[in-house]
Order: C-alpha cells, then structure tokens, then sequence
C-alpha cells in the first residue's frame, strides 16, 4: 500500500519538508496507507511519515501535518458489479472515452464526493474504517425496502434487504443520507410510501431522503423497458412526498424526505422557496438547486450591468436563469437553451449536454461574440462528454468562448 504524489507546489509545507513529486508515502505514524481518507485523520498533528523515492525509503517528522496543499493520485474506485435497471452508464452510446462507463460502489467516495452506494459489497473491514475515521454521512442507493422489488430494480439478490443492510451500517456510522431513482411502474405507489415510512422509522442516522426520476437515453436498447417521468404521474410523486413532508416535519422537525427540481418542473408547480429545502442536504442531487440560484442571485448585492453575452444552459434551467438574471436587473443578455440530441428528449439537465450540441445551438442562434459555458460540463482534464475542450468549442463555434463556474456563490464573482 502506497499513496503517490502527483504535484506540490514549493511553497507547500510537505514541499519544504522534502517531499517531492512522484515519492510514494507509504505510511503515517507507523500506520500504512491506503489513500487520502488515512491522511485525512491526521491532519493537524505530529507525525511520522515513511515515504519511497527510487526504491529508497525515508522518514521525516512533520510538526503540524497537512495535506491539502498537495495533490495525490486519485482513489482506485471500487466496481459496482450490480446490474440496475436505471443505470444510466448502461445507457451511453459505444465509443466514448473508458472513464465514462466505470460504475463506481465505493465508500470512499461516498464520504468524500457524496456518491452514492449499494451497501452489497462492504467488508467488515471496511466498515470498521468507517467507524475509526468517523467517515460520515455516507450517501446511500436506496430505491425501494421492499426485498423483491430492490432486487430486481439492482439485478442482485443481495441488494434485497436493505433494512437490515442499513441497521448494519448504523452500528459503525453516525449518518447518511439516501436515495430512491423514481421509476413508474417499478417503485412507485406502495413502494414509495413503504419506503419513505421505513426510513423515517430510522432517523437521525438517515438524515435525508432524495426522490429523483429515472433518466433515460436514446441510446437505452435491449434493456428493461421503463417509463419516463410524465406531467401526470410528477403531480403524483410531488403530492406524495409532499404529504409526507408536512407530517415529518410536524413530528420531526424536519422535511426529511425532498422531490428533485425536475418534479415541479415537469409538473408545472412553481418550485419551493430556500426554506423549504432547510439544509439542502442533497443539493448535488438536484434536490433544490433551482431555488438556491435564484435566491442568492436575486439576494446579491453585485452591480447591475450590460452583460452582452450568451449564457448557455440546459433545457429544464433555461426559464429559471432567464427570468432570473433579468429580475436581478441584468440586460443586453441571451440565455440560450441547448437541446440534447446526443442523449435524446428525455435528458435536459445542463450537466449532460456534449459539445457536439452547443456547437450546433451557437452557430445556430447565438447573439453575442462572447459565449459562456458552465463548468460542470468539463471533467478534470477539460473536456467535454464527446472530448471536445474550450479551445475546440471556440474552433467550431467562431465565438469567444469562457468557462463560468457553475456554483451559485463563484457565479456571482465572476458577475461582479
């Protein structure tokens, strides 16, 4: 075991301590380590730290450690190995980059990304890790606490008792929070009420249960034939789990359970105000980020300006950010909603549009030299879901293209 360094800046403390790109760190107080959650536990204290360089080791005492200023290669995820009817990576079309269709079932993750997990494949050992590091909330896969309909929705026996697989996890963990991906026909109605009821029988280890629907591809061949999420059956997801929230949050004091964005959107309810959605516990999840942008943008105190660019966004933001930026006071704007062609009709969340498709839409309709694209449609090397980087959107689109961040608080800086 061994964590490698992949870059330090000279100014960071291991830096000038003697460490160096590319040594392996091999253990901290004479414990092995793993990857940055063993790190993590340490940080602040004195230490002991063996690393290797060049097949030599050393060791080095670290008054007050720290490891934020340095960067390490990234986790190895563990694999999910299920076989769920929704998931979406079963879902993409062949030929994109291999990162794109790694299914990750990691608890690692979960606490430090907030992925969610299935509970099927956690050691003993691993949960013992848990309850050392504290490593908590963990965000949990959920769907359904009724035995066989968990099974099949996770195309494994194993994920059948979730209850018993929760109460496991609640003797090494402080608190989770999970979530049901809402598929008609499959783990609504009965299971939906079952569900939400037996995790409110569980809380405050479960802190927060989110209720998404299901996405689904153009590309969704030879699968589970599902149902997408319609106007009617949103109107009746909302009422249930509205319901449900008025009487927890009477009881309670808390909501506790939250309908995804897209259930008042494809409903045609208006969304909730910031309180509603109390600490927004799954935001991530798309579990009131609608309301929290337009809040804090309608709430800032930046100065009112001619932008004179073209915002681009998804399908299911484009009235939202509209209607918002010109509340704010903001003029000489174009929010321009891209269309998904490469996912299809079904998918219209800004984070899963291609750069094949915004290069369309710009060319198309854009009105300004100056176009700005959310981050959240790059990964970490820069490139878009069809590798496309800002460069090559500028190439195709002959616009000035600018990568804005997508968080309500940067986005405000950067209007400023």
């Amino acid at each position: 075991m061994a964590l490698k360094i992949k870059s330090l800046s000279k100014n960071s403390t291991l830096y000038k301590y003697g460490l160096r790109k590319e040594d392996k760190i091999l253990s901290i107080n004479e414990k092995k380590v793993e990857d940055i959650i063993d790190l993590m536990y340490f940080r602040g204290e004195c230490v002991v730290l063996e690393y290797e360089r060049e097949s030599s080791r050393n060791r080095i005492v670290i008054d007050e450690f720290d490891y934020s200023e340095v960067e390490f290669e990234d986790i190895k995820p563990i694999r999910c190995r299920l076989r769920c009817i929704f998931c979406f990576m079963d879902q993409m079309p062949k030929g994109l980059r291999p990162s794109l269709y790694l299914k990750d079932d990691d608890y690692r993750l979960s606490f430090l990304y907030g992925n969610y997990i299935t509970l099927t494949n956690l050691s003993n050992e691993q949960l013992l890790r848990i309850k050392e590091y504290n490593l908590y909330p963990l965000y949990v896969s959920v769907h359904s606490t009724i035995p066989s309909i968990r099974s099949f929705m996770m195309g494994s026996e194993k994920a059948g008792d979730i209850v018993f697989q929760l109460k496991r996890l609640q003797r090494y963990c402080k608190m989770i929070h999970t979530q049901i991906v809402l598929c008609p026909g499959v783990n609504d109605g009965y299971s939906l009420t079952k569900t939400i009821m037996d995790l409110a029988e569980m809380y405050p280890f479960v802190q927060s249960v989110a209720v998404v629907p299901v996405g689904l591809t153009r590309y969704r061949k030879n699968l589970f034939p599902l149902r997408p999420v319609t106007k009617r059956i949103a109107v009746e997801i909302l009422n249930t789990i509205l319901s449900f929230g008025d009487l927890f949050k009477r009881e309670l004091g808390t909501r506790f359970v939250f309908p995804a964005d897209e259930f008042f959107v494809k409903a045609g309810v208006r969304l909730p105000e910031v309180d509603f959605y109390e600490d927004f516990y799954q935001m991530d999840d798309g579990i009131g980020m609608i309301s929290y942008f337009i809040h804090n943008l309608l709430n800032s105190s930046i100065r009112k300006r001619a932008l004179r660019v073209t915002v681009v966004t998804g399908e299911i933001f484009y009235e939202y950010l509209d209607r918002a930026l010109r509340d704010a006071g903001f003029y000489d704007y174009q929010v321009l909603p891209v269309k998904n062609r490469f996912f299809g009709k079904n998918v219209n969340v800004t984070g899963l549009l291609t750069g094949g498709d915004i290069v369309r839409e710009v060319r198309e309709k854009a009105l300004y030299e100056e176009v700005w694209i959310p981050d959240i449609l790059f990964n970490d090397d820069g490139l878009t879901i069809d590798d496309m980087d800002v460069d090559d959107l500028g190439i195709l689109t002959g616009k000035r293209i600018k990568v804005i961040p997508h968080l309500v608080e940067h986005f405000l800086d950067y209007l400023s």
